[in-house]
């Protein structure tokens, strides 16, 4: 795929789900985005991947209209629905999943780490059980844009921590969340079962 403003020598963060702020943290992730310094904003990219249901068309039209408020059309670009999106994981850095809805087990974050990304999320629902803070990603406080904007800075201050985290990750997902992971859990629950019978 072809990301219109994606540019390799900059540090491109993403946002991946449906556009709707009231859960996924599109306007969470937009103020904290307006509270980092222009030297932080040129040397990255921010991209929503992601539509609204038929009928709720006036979120994107919220979510564009804050960008325009705060001034950051340069920074960040809402790319549409993607069928194929492991080749939008291929070109970002860091996935950020901003959640303000509880979330029991967000795809995105087992997504990000099969493809060796670090992960920002908030700490909702399933989220904190899924993320190693500080090894495979950050943890994020709620609703609270200040917090984000300090997390996304960390990966810009510590380049090197991206590949770090991100191979932690996907560490992380072949032991705990495949499916070889799980069907061996699953056949050794069984058996225990079994012995146990």
């Amino acid at each position: 795929i072809n990301l219109k403003n994606f540019d390799k020598n900059k540090i491109n963060f993403a946002l991946i789900g449906r556009i709707k702020p009231s859960h996924k943290g599109q306007i969470l992730l937009i103020d904290a985005i307006s509270k980092l310094d222009k030297s932080y904003l040129e040397s990255a990219h921010f991209f929503m991947v992601g539509s609204t249901v038929i009928g709720q068309e006036y979120m994107l039209d919220d979510v564009k209209k804050l960008i325009d408020f705060h001034k950051l059309n340069d920074f960040i670009t809402i790319v549409p629905f993607v069928e194929n999106i492991s080749s939008v994981y291929k070109k970002i850095d860091v996935i950020i999943v901003p959640s303000v809805f509880d979330d029991p087990f967000p795809t995105t974050v087992l997504e990000a780490m099969f493809f060796s990304i670090p992960v920002i999320g908030t700490n909702v629902g399933g989220i904190p059980e899924m993320i190693q803070n500080h090894k495979t990603g950050i943890i994020s406080k709620k609703d609270c844009p200040i917090d984000l904007s300090i997390n996304i800075k960390y990966f810009m201050d510590n380049h090197q921590k991206i590949a770090e985290y991100g191979k932690n990750g996907f560490e992380r997902f072949s032991i705990y969340f495949s499916k070889k992971s799980f069907d061996i859990r699953y056949s050794k629950m069984i058996n225990e079962y079994l012995i146990n019978e």
